[in-house]
């Protein structure tokens, strides 16, 4: 009974609100990761998380699903921490590795900074260079996972940062990049799709202009992308 309060207490200090819970999904982890890592060698993890019960569930959910993924992430202590945290700070995000867990690669890399904005043109471009013209709701599907790939990872190192307002205008500027970048991809789409004939498609001047925070690239996890398009006759 004593060791029982005292596992309880060690979770609320974490930070873990549903205890019971909590204990019956760790006990589940330990029998789906039975002989390669036990849940007490990652459960101090949960305190880097905004809200743990969360990530704890959604961490469950990955290991039931894809164990494979997922436990290449569990054994290595700094892919488990950006797991973690984004696990506990966006559902969105987990229920995309739910259903996209190949993505789940992603946070085994770091960086010491976002990328440039022509890493992020050029990836999102690649993502759409290959499907055919004919697929056009494939080629949809293909960007919106990279996008969310991107937003993944950076949030994953913006939840890193010991110091999140020096991030800010790092991140705000990577978001907006980020943006800039889907929409340059889903212009390859559509030339690529549209029902004009290629030669004028191509002879069409079109600018794509930022409004608000997207053009000052100060945009947030949920902000609105303001545009205007200008097409030249």
């Amino acid at each position: 009974m004593a060791r029982e309060q005292s596992i309880l207490t060690d979770l609320a200090r974490l930070g873990f609100a549903e205890l019971d819970p909590t204990v019956v999904l760790l006990a589940e982890l330990d029998g789906l990761l039975a002989g390669i890592v036990s849940s007490r060698d990652f459960l101090p993890v949960f305190a880097h998380a905004a809200d743990p019960d969360q990530a704890l569930r959604l961490l469950a959910a990955l290991v039931r699903q894809s164990p494979t993924e997922t436990i290449a992430l569990v054994t290595d202590v700094a892919s488990l921490e950006r797991l973690i945290r984004v696990l506990g700070a966006s559902r969105g995000l987990g229920e995309f590795l739910l259903r996209h867990p190949e993505e789940l690669c992603v946070l085994a890399l770091s960086f010491t900074r976002p990328p440039s904005p022509e890493f992020y043109r050029l990836d999102l471009a690649d993502s759409v260079s290959e499907i055919e013209a004919s697929a056009e709701e494939a080629s949809w599907d293909a960007l919106r996972v990279r996008y969310r790939r991107h937003v993944t990872q950076l949030a994953a190192w913006d939840l890193g940062q010991a110091h999140p307002l020096d991030a800010l205008d790092s991140v705000a500027a990577a978001l907006a990049d980020l943006a800039a970048a889907v929409l340059d991809a889903a212009l390859i789409v559509a030339r690529a799709t549209v029902k004009f004939p290629s030669a004028e498609v191509a002879a069409t001047r079109l600018a794509i202009i930022g409004m608000g925070k997207a053009g000052a690239r100060e945009l947030n996890y949920v902000s609105d992308v303001d545009v205007i398009f200008v097409a030249g006759g």
